[in-house]
This record gives structure tokens, sequence and C-alpha cells, in this order.
């Protein structure tokens, strides 16, 4: 394995983390931690149905960019994250998740070899699921995806209340994926896209009765 395998695969401009939350507690708390935080990877944040006018500040020391601006959604929210990306690849994390720093940038450097040869669109890796206690992989936490597959696939609908991001990951299933059963965080489960196709159904019945 060459020095320009390992430069890519544990560069600090790889990868951007995508967190969506309108947890201001949470949020102040993450700025405060992120000061002292070793992390090399970027961190945008986008604030989640937030007031008209856009605001975006950069807080230099600890890689974080923090966006607020009206959104029409989660998944809008996302996409307004998107466009801020300017890494290859880039990984969302709820607010109730929690990645290991330290283990997914261990990964990188076991699986760079593998990972240059296959140059892959998608990696998977796994995530613990505190709400039913399973290992799996998730869209938030265990999938790290190249950002250019927006621009062949379109961003994430709108359309839908929840469960957008599982239609996009549908339509990636014959891009190259490099797979692993390796854990490298915790999923929290408790966001409104873990919660079932019961609300996605009731949403989508009230916006069929708004026609009537």
């Amino acid at each position: 394995m060459d020095d320009m395998t390992l430069d890519y695969w544990l560069s600090p401009n790889l990868i951007t983390i995508i967190t969506v939350t309108n947890n201001d507690s949470w949020l102040k708390d993450y700025i405060v931690k992120s000061a002292y935080s070793k992390s090399k990877y970027l961190h945008i944040i986008k604030l989640f149905s937030s007031t008209p006018g856009e605001r975006i500040e950069y807080h230099d020391k600890s890689n974080l960019m923090v966006i607020s601006s009206p959104d029409g959604g989660i998944y809008d929210a996302l996409n307004q994250a998107l466009f801020f990306v300017k890494t290859p690849y880039y990984l969302v994390l709820g607010d109730d998740d929690e990645l290991d720093i330290l283990n997914f940038s261990d990964l990188l450097y076991k699986y760079s070899p593998i990972l240059t040869l296959l140059n892959p669109s998608v990696i998977k890796f796994k995530a613990f699921n505190r709400y039913n206690n399973k290992i799996s992989s998730y869209h938030s936490v265990s999938h790290i995806l190249r950002v250019k597959l927006h621009s062949k696939y379109g961003n994430y609908s709108t359309w839908f209340k929840i469960a957008s991001d599982q239609i996009f990951l549908n339509k990636l299933r014959h891009e190259n994926i490099f797979e692993s059963s390796d854990v490298i965080g915790v999923y929290g489960g408790a966001g409104i896209s873990s919660k079932g196709w019961r609300l996605h159904f009731e949403h989508r019945l009230s916006q069929f009765l708004k026609l009537f």
C-alpha cells in the first residue's frame, strides 16, 4: 500500500458529516465539545425548520459549519446541507446517533487497499441500534455515500415525510458498494424515519385528503 493510497483514505478532506437538528441544547453542547475534539472530518449542521433569513457560521477550530435557513422538512434540510459539501463523500449522523471517530478512521486505514481498488460509490458499515438493541446498516451512521451520486440520481425526495433516505439507497443497488460487518457507531433509533411506515401512511393520507 503506497503513501498516496493512505493519504487519500485518511485525508481530512475525504468525508463531510451532516446532521439535521432542531435541538438547541444538543447544538450548543456539541459546539462546545467540538472545540476540543480531535475529529478531522468536516461537520455541517443544518438547523431544521429555521426561521426566515439564512445564516451560515464557520467554526474553524472544529471544522464545523452551522447553517440556519428555512426548509420544507427534514429531507429539504438535508438537501440544503448537501449543497455545501465539498468532499468526495458524506455521512449523515442524527443528533441522537454516535460515531466512533477513531474506530472509523482505523477501518478506513485497514480497508484502504480494497477501497482504492474498488473505488466504491457506497461504503456500508454497521451500527448498534439503541432503540431495538440490534446491529444493522442504516442510512444514518452506517452509509458513506459519494456526493456525485446525487448528480446521477437526484436529491432526497421532499415528497415523503419519512423513508426518502431508503428510497434513495434503493436506487444505488447497482453501484459499486463496499460492505463491512464492522460497527462504527450507535444509531439512536428515535428519529421520525425510524418509527415505521404507519407515520408515512398517515402523512400521505393527510396530504391526499387536502385535495378534497
